[in-house]
């Protein structure tokens, strides 16, 4: 997995990451094995994310490395892997959990999201992140930091429940 970092908080659309795919300089990228420069375009998977516009198909694109023979999705930061919930929405319901708030104002915000939702994501913040992000206090309003504090700390992206090797890059990306 190889993660972009986009502007915190920013809604990412499948126009934009489109956008960030073409201005990509794959070059520039750096596999998990390390090499740098041997990660080629392998494929294309569909990825549904939730949004108050409703449930937006993305074509998420996968890189190759050369070298070792390892294939990685390309996500931009404001994509958890193997969630459909955003990173934005994700930290908005989290939020309102430590500060005792119902998680309803999230579904009122976005639609697509649901109870049982909100229900599993405060389940994965209280079983893996919780006791790591409260050492640090890190979690708070909109989170600035959060992706590359989880990043630097981690090896993940904040709410990344499943432990896949995942790379933050932070060159620049076009996403308009």
């Amino acid at each position: 997995m190889i993660t972009i970092m986009v502007e915190e908080g920013q809604t990412i659309t499948p126009i934009a990451y489109k956008n960030i795919i073409t201005s990509l300089d794959f070059n520039r990228l750096t596999c998990t094995c390390g090499r740098v420069g041997d990660l080629k375009v392998h494929a294309y998977y569909q990825r549904s994310i939730k949004t108050v516009a409703g449930n937006l198909r993305f074509h998420i694109c996968r890189v190759i490395c050369e070298s070792c023979g390892h294939s990685h999705a390309i996500l931009p930061s404001s994509i958890i892997p193997y969630s459909q919930i955003s990173l934005f929405d994700q930290t908005y319901i989290i939020n309102n959990y430590e500060a005792g708030r119902s998680h309803n104002s999230a579904m009122d915000n976005n639609p697509m999201i649901d109870e049982s939702n909100c229900r599993y994501i405060i389940r994965n913040y209280l079983n893996r992140w919780k006791k790591r992000i409260k050492k640090k206090r890190i979690l708070s309003g909109a989170a600035p930091g959060l992706t590359k504090f989880c990043f630097s700390h981690f090896s993940a992206q904040f709410m990344q429940n499943k432990n896949t090797s995942n790379i933050l890059y932070t060159g620049p990306v076009n996403t308009t």
